[in-house]
């Protein structure tokens, strides 16, 4: 199973993850095989994870799937690096 769709079926499928995501961020998801991705952006190592501040500077990033409890330590990361 290609690692982009693990992630959403294991991660991004949960309830609690997407609320706090919601809540917390704007979301935008690209793929590397259907979208054009800026350069600033790696396109390999995926799933990519970007946390840009409201000029589009990149303030955070990681990859790798992730299970919700995980994630949710990266978006703790995410924070204090906000």
């Amino acid at each position: 199973m290609p690692f982009c769709k693990m992630f959403k079926e294991q991660t991004l499928s949960k309830a609690k993850v997407m609320k706090r995501l919601r809540r917390d961020y704007i979301l935008i998801y690209l793929s590397r095989d259907r979208h054009l991705v800026p350069n600033k952006f790696q396109k390999f190592g995926v799933p990519r994870h970007y946390f840009l501040n409201k000029n589009g500077k990149i303030l955070f990033e990681s990859f790798g799937v992730l299970e919700p409890k995980g994630f949710f330590t990266l978006l703790d990361e995410a924070d204090l690096n906000s």
